[in-house]
């Protein structure tokens, strides 16, 4: 037998003799299977050796599998062998090839990035990418990878390998949304899903907040509630809970039931954290009980990723219960189910019609059945954009236009753009308007951020609607950001720089006519989109796929 003295010298000289196990790419699973063969060999009767060795299956891209049979792509399911094939497919190798194509047709096309990058993509470089799409990669994490890989290519130019990095992540998504249509759709619909899952509250919340009436409340009962809040946030100067500042009151995780009946919740929240200085350092402190508003970011990136696994462990259960019905050992890890040689042909069988009995359920439907029944008395803040007024014209202010009509028109953006944005741009407010109208909308800049008052528009005969707007707390200038408050979930705000503003003044070079954007926010009912199309592929063909765990 070939290697024969080499594995009896790893069995018997693991540590001091040739140490050929060590040549393994798997150097502990090779040794395993040397002392096992050894034993089998010096046994006397190979034939008749029981081997007590696990021999595992792993699927093709576990993840895709599940997508590609949610979404019915067609394209998808060959790619990861849930079609029957005279031989294995490799996705990996299927985004390495559709991602080439793309390159060489661009190469061709003079792209730069595409010719460094030409003959120069293997298996290899994409297939950590393609692992982790199905779990939520982001772009960053995805040129990371990928750039890691390039790392080890010593025909790329170091200081080129950020940008074909990003250049080929891009082509990767590409290639990865083209072979998984559906899958991609089904991605979309469960992050956006659990998107508006983290911003609802629950009508009772808005209720006893005195936010909504209860239909069932005398009405001297209600005014007295409306009174009670509108005191208490008079006396405390804080913007209230409203739709336009929800944040704070959204506290609703994304929940779902498993095929096998098992409620899963989604943990993550905003984190509390409270600074304590000492004399020698500063610490953060939290408390884990604590009740906190759900992080909406968290919620919605992570619900995809999680929903797969729990169709995973969900498969992985059915595929014990059915091992030991038929009296098979079984263990797994992930993805890979492990069992005794004698079984191995027997356990692919079981484990092609659970997963059938799995996606021959409705999955999707329950999905959102349930959603609409669990989430059915939850309302979500949405915004509706008034309609815009023309901007009335200072006084004094056609005269001053005059021969400095460049600076003037600076001067307005700039205004503009401060008051809208709620900053204060102060050098440029200092050469160009007065001390009085500096202080005037430096007062607006505050109450932009803090939500005391209006945006200090011009009071007059004319001005009652917005008056009357401006101390509604759900309405409010700005822009569609106000909407749901995130707090520490990462917003960048709208931070910009003053000598970036004044050059968009002077290229603009023409005045605003319109006042700020103004937006009405209201609570509405949760809903959900429809679920998207499926496609042509039959479960059913999984089957007939001696590949699908191998």
């Amino acid at each position: 037998m070939q290697h024969i003295d080499k594995i009896l010298d790893s069995v018997d000289n693991p540590l001091t003799g040739k140490k050929w196990w060590l040549e393994a790419e798997s150097p502990w699973q090779c040794l395993s299977a040397c002392y096992e063969v050894a034993a089998a060999y010096r046994s006397g009767n190979p034939e008749s050796f029981f081997s007590q060795l696990p021999i595992h299956q792993d699927g093709t891209c576990n993840g895709l599998q599940h997508y590609a049979a949610l979404g019915g792509d067609l394209a998808g399911a060959r790619a990861v062998n849930l079609a029957p094939s005279d031989r294995p497919a490799d996705v990996y190798t299927g985004v390495a090839d559709m991602v080439n194509l793309r390159i060489d047709e661009e190469a061709a096309a003079g792209n730069a990035l595409a010719q460094l990058l030409k003959g120069n993509i293997t298996r290899k470089v994409v297939k950590q990418t393609v692992m982790t799409n199905v779990y939520g990669v982001t772009f960053i994490g995805a040129r990371n990878q990928i750039e890691s890989r390039l790392k080890e290519n010593p025909n790329l130019p170091p200081e080129k390998l950020y940008a074909l990095a990003s250049y080929l992540a891009l082509k990767v998504f590409s290639s990865l949304g083209e072979m998984f249509n559906g899958a991609r759709q089904i991605q979309d619909w469960l992050t956006e899903s659990a998107k508006r899952i983290a911003k609802s509250v629950p009508i009772e919340a808005l209720e006893e907040a005195g936010v909504l009436s209860r239909p069932d409340a005398p009405l001297e009962q209600d005014e007295r509630v409306k009174a009670a809040v509108q005191s208490a946030r008079s006396k405390t100067q804080v913007r209230g809970f409203s739709a336009r500042t929800p944040g704070a009151n959204q506290m609703t995780s994304v929940i779902w039931t498993t095929p096998l009946g098992l409620p899963i919740v989604q943990p993550y929240r905003r984190a509390g954290k409270k600074q304590v200085a000492t004399l020698l350092q500063t610490v953060y402190i939290q408390d884990p009980d604590a009740s906190r508003p759900v992080n909406g970011m968290k919620q919605s990136t992570a619900f995809p990723p999680n929903f797969i696994h729990s169709l995973d462990a969900t498969h992985m259960l059915m595929s014990a219960v059915a091992c030991h019905e038929k009296g098979m050992t079984f263990a797994s890890v992930h993805d890979s189910y492990w069992t005794h040689a004698c079984d191995v042909d027997a356990m692919n069988i079981i484990i092609r019609d659970q997963f059938i009995e799995l996606h021959s359920q409705p999955i999707m439907e329950n999905l959102i059945n349930e959603f609409r029944e669990r989430y059915k008395d939850f309302k979500i803040p949405v915004a509706h954009e008034l309609p815009t007024k023309p901007k009335k014209a200072a006084a004094g202010e056609a005269g001053a236009v005059g021969d400095n009509d460049e600076a003037a028109a600076a001067a307005t953006t700039t205004t503009a753009s401060s008051s809208q944005l709620g900053l204060s741009s102060t050098a440029s407010l200092k050469d160009l308007l007065g001390a009085s109208e500096e202080k005037k909308l430096s007062d607006n800049a505050l109450q932009a951020m803090f939500g005391i008052g209006g945006m200090g528009m011009e009071r007059d005969e004319d001005s009652l609607e917005d008056e009357l707007l401006s101390n509604d707390p759900d309405v409010a200038p700005g822009h569609e950001g106000d909407e749901g408050d995130e707090g520490d979930e990462g917003d960048e705000g709208d931070e910009r720089d003053e000598g970036e503003t004044k050059a968009k003044a002077k290229k603009a070079n023409v005045k605003s006519t319109t006042g700020p954007r103004r937006f009405v926010h209201t609570w509405e009912p949760l809903t959900f989109s429809p679920l998207p199309q499926k496609g042509s592929f039959d479960i059913n063909e999984v089957k007939g796929s001696n590949y699908f765990f191998h």
